[in-house]
């Protein structure tokens, strides 16, 4: 579909629209607008045609005012936004870090507004997170840190671009403290071949056979008991 500078078009894969325009120097590019729905594709891509054509002929943007709304506030709505646009599971994820985020906010009740969450609050709430205690009544994970950040980063972005804040203060800076803990994720250990026959040697019946399927196909313990006939390609085998 043709909007504004360029054309927008749909990732066959991902379902994400991109934005295929020239830019200021007249070269061809190909930037995704981060949509799965159309009128979010086709607003982005209207705003970032006329930003394109400010800096084109060097005219000076308008002055950016903010709503500066209040915190919670901006992420029901931002929720709402893209509750068409993300899978159930990842909605959950969500809606934990929004609870998270408002559980913080009870401690700091001179917080409320978008512009109060500044870097060093940031860091403040990814060590309440650190700190605090998951539904396990286990202290989180760095991982589980890097995962709320990573959503309130995709909220404040969000928020930029409906001119509610000025800028993210979520984002990576080369010098001073980083704001993601960026752990790497634990290596999953498996059996070695040599424990793998000490395994099935110490098997027996039909506790053999198990382990031997087990081991040849990767399944876990559940996939195999749900197993049928019908899943099994016994011409490909």
């Amino acid at each position: 579909q043709k909007v504004g500078r360029g054309t927008l078009r749909k990732h066959a894969g991902s379902k994400v629209w991109y934005f295929h325009h020239k830019n200021e120097h007249g070269r061809w590019k190909s930037t995704s607008t981060g949509h799965r729905d159309k009128a979010g594709a086709v607003e982005w891509a209207t705003a970032f045609s006329m930003d394109l054509t400010r800096r084109e002929y060097g005219i000076v943007e308008p002055d950016k005012r903010v709503s500066n709304d209040g915190i919670m506030n901006a992420f029901d709505e931002w929720l709402k936004y893209v509750e068409s646009q993300r899978k159930a599971k990842t909605l959950k994820s969500y809606r934990s870090m929004r609870n998270n985020l408002e559980k913080y906010l009870r401690s700091r009740l001179s917080i409320r507004r978008l512009d109060q969450l500044d870097r060093q609050e940031i860091l403040a709430f990814r060590q309440w997170l650190h700190e605090g205690k998951d539904r396990k009544n286990q202290r989180r994970c760095k991982k589980t840190c890097d995962n709320n950040l990573t959503v309130l980063r995709a909220f404040f972005g969000w928020c930029v671009s409906m001119k509610k804040v000025r800028g993210n203060p979520i984002r990576e800076e080369r010098q001073g403290v980083q704001l993601f803990f960026k752990e790497a994720k634990a290596r999953i250990e498996t059996y070695t071949v040599s424990e793998y026959h000490a395994i099935i040697a110490e098997a027996a019946g039909e506790l053999r056979t198990l382990c031997q399927i087990l081991g040849l196909t990767g399944m876990r313990i559940s996939e195999l008991a749900m197993l049928e006939w019908s899943d099994v390609d016994l011409e490909g085998a």
